[in-house]
């Protein structure tokens, strides 16, 4: 019994430790939220996006909703995922979608005046304090 005890607590602890990755994912809207990180192929998105509107030696971009390059994604030299960055174009999520964060993960944004962002693991997320929103997702 306390063997399964034991068991049941490791079992929680790992799947809190890639709770992150899964929760940002669950973020963008599809088909993103089905590309996986070390798995998807540049055909595999491309069938899915369409050709990107630019690349820039391992970063393709897509435009959405007029928004240029609202779509990142960086591939390695095997033309395999390694990151996506979505930048929200219409209705952005709320933060409550994140659950709980720690309020000292939040720094100022270097590269968004007047947002906040924290890091984990797994990825960045951009936040909109004054509509208290997400911005934008990154997952590495």
């Amino acid at each position: 019994m306390k063997f399964f005890f034991l068991f049941l607590v490791v079992s929680y602890a790992l799947a809190a430790e890639t709770l992150p990755q899964g929760r940002l994912q669950t973020l963008l809207p599809a088909p993103l939220n089905e590309f996986k990180i070390n798995s998807t192929t540049i055909s595999q998105i491309e069938g899915r996006l369409g050709k990107a509107h630019l690349v820039e030696g391992q970063d393709y971009y897509w435009e959405q909703n007029k928004l240029k390059y609202a779509i990142k994604i960086t591939l390695d030299q095997n033309k395999t995922l390694t990151s996506i960055h979505y930048t929200f174009t219409k209705k952005r999520p709320n933060i409550k979608e994140l659950g709980e964060i720690d309020s000292k993960k939040f720094t100022p944004s270097p590269t968004q005046k007047n947002y906040y962002q924290f890091n984990e693991k797994s990825g960045e997320v951009i936040l909109e304090p004054l509509t208290k929103t997400i911005y934008s997702v990154k997952i590495w």
